[in-house]
């Protein structure tokens, strides 16, 4: 195996550029019977080695690019700009030929990244961070400054590490920039719906502060949801909860989350269809003497909505009708009668002693 990986590397000769003829020697693929065979640091180098054979590759297309951008003959073939030239020769997307121009466009400003990159140790990821420095207008003119050492940044940190790293520069690079980024998103925030058959889509664009609050927002009640399914797994299925799955997968309860927050909104809307819920927790004792008292001096009004009974001190009952209530009889307490189906007020009242809650 090890042959044949010196073979194939052999086989990246760059494109050679001569009297104007462009020689591309032939690309030789390693046999694969022998790479499920390997493991480990060795196979891991393997791979990697085609990796770099395919940077090599990439780091000479982007200079025929470059030499294609200052030349003539692409505008003489009819295509109008450099990108459309890219996407018609190589069959792409629009986006992907913008993107090998920039690439190239970059790596022409800035000769150590395009070095590294000819020996195959800078990848695609990296030269797309690196490409959209180039693109800020204002962070363009100190990248040239700056290219040895993002050039060995984008070498030796892992790739999320050297994105903050990127963020940073460019934090230093154009102080005002994140300023101006903040309020250009302010003003372009907007929302759009859209009813795609029986399904519906809802895209809402802010700046990165006022999504950062609303995620948080939408997390917390997301996790009220997984809660809620967690909690569903336990009745439905006692001790073997754990191994069954719940019943929304993390995306279905993140989207119920969201909609739970907007019922929540409308709710606030009208006052009317506000419902509010008081849990009051007392003992007998003290709820009979609160009934007693308001009653008997008056300081709640009497209902009339339906018959009532009273008890008296000595516990005597008697039925009145609405409206027939004596305010002068100082010796009778007010309690409204027994709803069909409730619980027999003497029941609470007659366990004055008690202290057990209600």
């Amino acid at each position: 195996m090890r042959v044949a990986l010196t073979q194939f590397e052999a086989a990246f000769v760059a494109a050679v550029p001569a009297l104007g003829v462009v020689e591309v020697t032939t690309v030789t693929v390693p046999e694969l019977d022998g790479f499920e065979l390997l493991s480990g640091a060795e196979r891991d180098e393997v791979f990697l080695a085609v990796e770099y054979g395919i940077r090599q590759l990439q780091a000479v297309q982007a200079e025929m690019i470059t030499v294609a951008r200052h030349g003539t003959s692409i505008y003489s073939d009819g295509h109008r700009t450099l990108p459309a030239w890219v996407r018609a020769v190589l069959n792409s997307r629009p986006g992907r030929a913008k993107h090998l121009a920039d690439v190239a466009t970059m790596l022409a400003e800035m000769p150590v990244t395009a070095d590294l990159h000819r020996q195959g140790l800078l990848g695609d990821d990296q030269l797309w961070q690196l490409t959209r420095l180039h693109a800020n207008p204002r962070a363009r003119p100190q990248l040239p400054a700056s290219d040895r050492l993002l050039a060995q940044m984008a070498c030796d940190l892992r790739y999320s590490d050297f994105v903050r790293a990127c963020q940073r520069w460019l934090g230093y690079a154009d102080p005002d920039g994140e300023h101006h980024d903040h309020a250009s998103a302010v003003n372009e925030r907007s929302v759009t719906t859209r009813r795609l058959g029986h399904r519906g889509e809802l895209i809402l664009r802010t700046d990165a502060l006022t999504l950062e609050a609303i995620v948080e927002i939408l997390n917390a009640h997301a996790e009220g949801e997984f809660l809620t399914d967690v909690e569903t797994n336990k009745q439905r299925y006692g001790d073997d909860a754990d191994m069954n799955p719940l019943p929304r997968t993390a995306a279905q309860r993140r989207a119920d989350a969201a909609i739970t927050i907007f019922f929540k909104a409308q709710s606030t809307l009208n006052a009317a269809s506000l419902q509010l819920v008081v849990n009051l927790l007392t003992t007998a004792h003290d709820l009979t003497t609160f009934i007693h008292d308001a009653y008997n001096t008056g300081t709640t009004p009497t209902p009339t909505d339906h018959d009532t009974t009273w008890i008296d001190d000595d516990s005597n009952t008697a039925d009145v009708p609405n409206g027939d209530r004596d305010d002068d009889d100082d010796d009778s307490t007010f309690i409204p009668d027994e709803e069909e189906g409730d619980e027999d007020v003497t029941d609470i009242i007659g366990d004055v002693g008690g202290d057990e809650e209600t």
